[in-house]
């Protein structure tokens, strides 16, 4: 979870989004130098990452990553490196790998393709239940059992509606080879451990549907005008800043396939938004 969140190298998700488009071919000189090893393409991934990575490749980066390795005519290998603080110091900039999947559009630790998918936050109630609204600045949402990740943005509308008290908090940073956090809120929802579970839509839209879960959401909504942090994010891959050309080649491969990586996310059961975020996709079904 904590890769996830925070391996673009900012620990406030808040960050306005910026320009989405890829580098244009004026921005990428004709000679661009590049450490890219001709004919690999080198991933650095959480060996236990799921829904999004696992060394037995079943996450939907495994997938895209494979698609993109094929059209471009590379052979696909991994660098697996454990989810903590400093992924892409470690891994990207040590030359270990040329590409991060999964790093939010918002992020300046890396240079970015262009997005492959854009999704948000949720706000997750058992089956039965109602939903009182998709803000937190809801009257309704006082004295509940509320469910987040520390230091997510959902955690910071939490403090600031006054909502901390019966909070349970679960820990951003996890070897997620042994515990999932963003997992386990969802089990404690269903449980009645809690009222309602604030998390990251690709995980709770994939583990809701894996394991069979009885809940339902509403996409959690913020509020631009109170200064209220960004709840819903882009999502690319993430190469060295000094490499424009390789990100640019890796923009048209992603331009030129979009239409199947959107049909590997939509079998993950991730929650897609539209450019105005609004929901295009989700199937609950199991």
């Amino acid at each position: 979870m904590g890769r996830r969140l925070l391996r673009a190298g900012v620990l406030g998700l808040a960050a306005a989004l910026g320009p989405l488009a890829r580098p244009s071919r004026a921005q990428v000189p004709p000679n661009a130098p590049s450490l890219v090893p001709p004919g690999l393409f080198r991933v650095c991934a959480g060996p236990a990452d799921m829904p999004f990575s696992d060394q037995k490749g079943q996450g939907f980066e495994n997938r895209v990553a494979a698609l993109v390795a094929r059209a471009m005519h590379r052979r696909l290998s991994y660098v697996w490196y454990p989810e903590s603080p400093g992924f892409v110091r470690q891994t990207l900039m040590k030359y270990l790998c040329d590409v991060v999947p999964g790093v939010f559009q918002s992020s300046n630790a890396t240079q970015n393709t262009d997005p492959y998918y854009h999704s948000a936050y949720l706000l997750i109630a058992r089956d039965g239940e109602q939903i009182p609204g998709d803000l937190l600045s809801n009257p309704a949402f006082r004295g509940k059992r509320i469910g987040v990740v520390g230091g997510t943005p959902p955690a910071t509308l939490v403090a600031k509606y006054g909502l901390a008290a019966k909070v349970l908090g679960y820990a951003l940073f996890a070897d997620t080879r042994y515990f999932k956090p963003a997992r386990q809120i969802l089990f404690d929802l269903a449980k009645g451990k809690i009222d309602y579970a604030l998390d990251w839509g690709p995980i709770a839209g994939y583990y809701i549907a894996k394991d069979h879960l009885p809940l339902h959401w509403v996409l959690l909504r913020d509020h631009p005008a109170a200064g209220e942090p960004r709840l819903d994010f882009y999502v690319s891959m993430g190469v060295r800043p000094s490499e424009p050309r390789w990100a640019y080649d890796l923009s048209k491969v992603i331009d030129a396939h979009r239409a199947e990586i959107t049909r590997i996310l939509e079998s993950y059961h991730v929650p897609l938004l539209d450019a105005q975020g609004n929901l295009i996709h989700y199937s609950k079904q199991k």
